[in-house]
């Protein structure tokens, strides 16, 4: 009569490993992080902010005021030397759009060139998180 006891006791082994969930998966992402928005008519050079990642997300729209197509050209700069870094936008007309930029994290800042146009530019930084379920 032992075999019984035995085979149960293999079975319930055997269900208890197949039922056995798979340990949560880590998974990164990548979410973003308000820097600032800005808008205008003309020209402007933003205050300089840091960054921890050097990933930008760049959003911006252009309407052009009165007859003459506007134009809008914004750069990336270092805050560090000044020097011109990307420049992510160089568009005329009317327009919107979402630019994606990565650089080495330091100080930055953004100059907006604009002619005959209205403006908005919003920065967003790219965080990259590890994010790990928990069992519940």
């Amino acid at each position: 009569m032992r075999r019984p006891r035995v085979l149960v006791l293999c079975a319930a082994l055997l269900v208890g490993a197949a039922c056995k969930a798979d340990p949560p998966k880590t998974e990164q992402v990548l979410v973003w992080q308000p820097v600032a928005t800005w808008t205008g008519e003309g020209g402007t050079q933003t205050e300089s902010f840091p960054s921890q990642t050097g990933t930008f997300k760049f959003t911006w729209e252009s309407k052009s005021v009165g007859t003459t197509p506007g134009h809008l050209r914004i750069t990336l700069h270092s805050a560090v030397s000044g020097r011109p870094l990307i420049e992510a936008v160089d568009h005329t007309g009317d327009g919107k759009d979402a630019i994606f930029v990565s650089e080495d994290p330091r100080e930055f800042y953004v100059v907006v060139a604009a002619e005959h146009t209205k403006w908005r530019l919003t920065v967003d930084e790219g965080i990259s998180l590890l994010l790990t379920p928990t069992r519940r």
